[in-house]
């Protein structure tokens, strides 16, 4: 695995979080919360780096999580307009 790795945040199950990676999303890691930032949510682009000490370490991607979010937005838009 080469780092920094992007994920989605799929769900969360207890005190875990599924992550998807997004070079390929049927690929999912369990992540106990306290390693992910307090204010993570569902569908948030998290890029993990590996500390020194091995432990992981994840950061909000803001910016790629807002332009996934809107594209994903527009396609549903085109899907509406169909029906």
């Amino acid at each position: 695995m080469s780092y920094p790795s992007k994920y989605t945040v799929d769900r969360f199950e207890g005190d875990l979080a599924v992550l998807l990676d997004r070079s390929d999303e049927t690929k999912q890691k369990d992540v106990p919360l306290h390693y992910l930032p307090k204010d993570v949510k569902v569908g948030d682009i998290v890029e993990e780096k590996l500390l020194i000490n091995g432990k992981p370490s994840y950061q909000i991607l803001k910016e790629e999580t807002d332009e996934a979010m809107e594209k994903a937005e527009n396609l549903l838009n085109k899907l509406k307009k169909k029906f």
